[in-house]
């Protein structure tokens, strides 16, 4: 029996680099190289499908530092 799982930090990187720009934590942090990194909700869920019931969404600190949207 598997047992249904929730991914309760699920880090997501926008590939529209216009709308969302990278906003890091500290300047020193770098983000070029998440810019060929897109990680969006509707691709990862395609890997949640199987066990997972559901995620808890969150941007990544070093990319987008405190920016929610």
């Amino acid at each position: 029996m598997n047992t249904p799982l929730f991914d309760t930090h699920a880090h997501l990187v926008s590939g529209d680099w216009d709308s969302y720009p990278p906003r890091p934590l500290r300047p020193d942090l770098p983000t070029r190289c998440a810019q060929n990194f897109t990680v969006t909700a509707n691709r990862s869920s395609k890997g949640w499908r199987s066990r997972m019931c559901g995620a808890c969404l969150v941007q990544r600190g070093h990319l987008y530092g405190y920016d929610n949207s």
